[in-house]
Order: C-alpha cells, then sequence, then structure tokens
C-alpha cells in the first residue's frame, strides 16, 4: 500500500495526446525527484528496505549501493503536486531509489496522469513542493 508524503523537485513534464475510444485527450507525465523520503514508507517499492539494506544504527549496509530500480507499476494512485491534485494516475516502471544515512532515500518517480490540468504542475518546474502519492481504495459494494 502506497500513502507517500515527501517533499520532491519537478525535474520535468513530458504532455501528449492519448486516445480514448475515439477522442484525443491530453495526459501528462511527471518527472519527481522525492527528498530525503523515510523507507518505512517505500513499502509498495520494496518491502521491508529497512531490514534489507540498513543496520541497526541506519547505516546502509550494503556498502555504496547505486540507485535500486523498481522492476514494477503501481497503478491507480491519487497524486497531489502542490496545487495539482488528480485521481488514477500510475507511477511507471523504472523508479530509481538512491538509498541515504539514517533511513532515508531519495525516490525518481515518473507519475503518468491521464487528464487534467498540466499548467498547475508546470509552475511548480523548479520548485520544491510537497507532493502527496496515495493508492486507491476501491469500495466494495453489497446488493443484498
Amino acid at each position: 500500500m502506497l500513502d507517500l508524503k515527501a517533499t520532491a523537485e519537478v525535474r520535468g513534464i513530458n504532455v501528449r495526446a492519448e486516445m480514448h475510444n475515439e477522442d484525443i485527450q491530453p495526459a501528462f507525465d511527471v518527472k519527481l525527484m522525492l527528498i530525503a523520503v523515510d523507507v518505512k514508507a517505500l513499502s509498495a517499492f520494496c518491502p521491508n528496505m529497512d531490514k534489507h539494506f540498513y543496520d541497526a544504527e541506519g547505516l546502509v549496509t550494503v556498502g555504496e549501493v547505486s540507485p535500486l530500480t523498481v522492476t514494477h507499476k503501481i497503478e491507480n494512485i491519487t497524486a497531489s503536486i502542490g496545487s495539482f491534485s488528480h485521481i488514477g494516475c500510475d507511477i511507471k516502471k523504472g523508479a530509481k531509489i538512491t538509498l541515504l544515512p539514517e533511513w532515508r532515500a531519495n525516490v525518481e518517480v515518473q507519475v503518468q496522469c491521464q487528464s487534467g490540468d498540466v499548467n498547475t504542475v508546470l509552475k511548480h518546474l523548479r520548485d520544491e513542493v510537497k507532493v502527496t502519492l496515495t493508492e486507491r481504495q476501491l469500495d466494495m459494494v453489497s446488493n443484498g
């Protein structure tokens, strides 16, 4: 389950068009660098990262680690980037996690948004922003 709040830098935005049925709709990808995230909050990327890569004092135990690459996609998240908020985003596979001391990590992710106001995100380019990435909960409805 992903429930992540972090300070981030917007590193880039890629605007594109997508076909939905017979309609062309705007979509965009936002490249973010999440800064000094608590590794326990990264369990959706790598469960028990704190136990795999850190000792009891919070030092990285596997020496100098190249960024870890996440091999799966996380779908259907809610992304809030500064004043922009959008439901139904995806985090593309290939996110890079660079381990830091004291159970922290920098995380480079690319968030795919199927539609929305790209101009709101563009105004945060090169600024530090508050980012929240949360997996959406599906409601179970009983007909009985």
